[in-house]
C-alpha cells in the first residue's frame, strides 16, 4: 500500500485538516479494498461504532470478502 499521508510528529500539529484528510484517505482505501463494507443501504456505515468496524475489517473478513 502506498500512501501520501504524512503523520505529524508533534501532537499540536494534528488539527482538523489532518483528521479530515486522514478520514478521507482511509475511507477511500476501504472503498477500494473492502467494498463489501459499503454494500448495505446508503449511509449505513456512517453510524457504525468501533466494534462493528473492527469486525468488518478484521483479517478473516478481508480474506473472505476483500480485494487485498
Amino acid at each position: 500500500m502506498t500512501s501520501d499521508l504524512v503523520i505529524p510528529m508533534h501532537e499540536r500539529k494534528i488539527g482538523d485538516t489532518f483528521v479530515e484528510s486522514s478520514y478521507a484517505s482511509a475511507t477511500r482505501f476501504l472503498q477500494e479494498n473492502c467494498s463489501y463494507i459499503f454494500e448495505g443501504p446508503e449511509g449505513s456505515t456512517t453510524s457504525l461504532l468501533i466494534n462493528p468496524w473492527s469486525k468488518q475489517v478484521g483479517r478473516s473478513e478481508v480474506l473472505k470478502h476483500g480485494t487485498l
